[in-house]
């Protein structure tokens, strides 16, 4: 206990290395709600409790795409067992949700993403002394769950997709395999028309509704030049500067997507038309390394997978082929 040259009283306790100061008129006061502090503190803590002081000192910091994968991840814990005291949730009902996501056919990529988001914060918990345990840790990721590979549109989409170029957007994401939001940022200054190449260094991505250009891309790799190849060229004006594309918002931009779809009479998504580019790449003999490279995949992986699938869902159309070859 110290009194201050204001005269008031200071008391202070030391919690996972850091230092908390009580004050007071009296020392009664300050004892009073260091007290209080200490009956808080040991409290049972639920698991909601957890996440809302977890959301609150790290939420922020992520960026916008993996806070909108963690706002599902979040949400069904938090239905789950989220008014439960933390150190009461055993593994099997952490388990139970990982399974009832496997039945209700959640890819791979989801269900990790599930056990991620809950794993850690129970680790933000430990370390602030508002649990004891991770319960998180011991549970395993259901057998038997497929992997989230998306599949390019069907040769005839295709076709419909080249044949028209009244909106440059889905021009540029089949003929460079640009991610939604790198699409979205380009200028008329990153098609080089001298190197026939095209800068692929910024991307647009949206906070809620709203759009905002940042100078990075979804990963390190994602930083990269490709080539501008001739179908593309031509539709690029060479004397514009500025951006290609107005600033839109998600709704906008999915009202836009529907609309062209519809009008094409295709079911198409843009990151199809990024899958569509790697089997060109695929069809054109390019090497897996240099594909990455392209597609600004951060790892090898990445690539191979997809490499592997489009080679995969060959040897059926061959089956196919062959069976009907046989039959005639």
């Amino acid at each position: 206990m110290k009194k201050r040259k204001d005269g008031r009283f200071r008391v202070s306790v030391t919690t996972n290395g850091k230092r908390k100061y009580f004050y007071g008129d009296t020392r009664a006061e300050a004892y009073e709600k260091l007290q209080a502090y200490e009956k808080d503190k040991s409290r049972p803590r639920t698991f909601a409790e957890i996440a809302e002081a977890w959301q609150d000192e790290y939420w922020d910091g992520f960026a916008p795409g993996t806070r909108n994968c963690y706002r599902s991840s979040l949400a069904r814990a938090l239905d789950a067992f989220g008014k439960e005291s933390a150190d009461d949730v055993e593994p099997m009902k952490i388990q139970a949700l990982l399974e009832t996501l496997k039945r209700q056919n959640y890819s791979l990529k989801a269900v990790k993403t599930q056990k991620t988001v809950v794993s850690t914060i129970y680790k933000y918990g430990m370390l602030r002394g508002m649990c004891r345990t991770n319960p998180a840790t011991v549970t395993k990721i259901p057998k038997g769950l497929s992997k989230e590979l998306r599949l390019p549109p069907d040769d005839e989409t295709i076709k419909k997709i080249k044949a028209d170029r009244e909106w440059l957007y889905p021009q540029i994401l089949l003929y460079t395999g640009c991610r939604r939001g790198e699409a979205l940022a380009l200028t008329y200054e990153d098609f080089d028309f001298e190197k026939g190449t095209v800068n692929i260094d910024k991307e647009i991505i949206f906070e809620s509704n709203e759009p905002r250009l940042v100078h990075r891309t979804k990963t390190h790799a994602g930083k990269r030049t490709v080539p501008l190849v001739k179908a593309l060229r031509e539709q690029i004006p060479e004397n514009k500067t500025g951006a290609v594309f107005d600033d839109i918002t998600l709704r906008r931009f999915k009202t836009l997507w529907d609309k062209y779809c519809k009008r094409l009479e295709i079911e198409a998504t843009p990151h199809q038309l990024r899958h569509a580019y790697a089997t060109m790449l695929y069809d054109a003999g390019v090497d897996v390394k240099i594909a990455q490279r392209l597609l600004g995949h951060s790892s090898l992986k990445m690539t191979m997978d997809i490499y592997t699938h489009i080679r995969e869902s060959r040897l059926d159309d061959v089956a196919e082929q062959l069976n009907s070859f046989l039959n005639s």
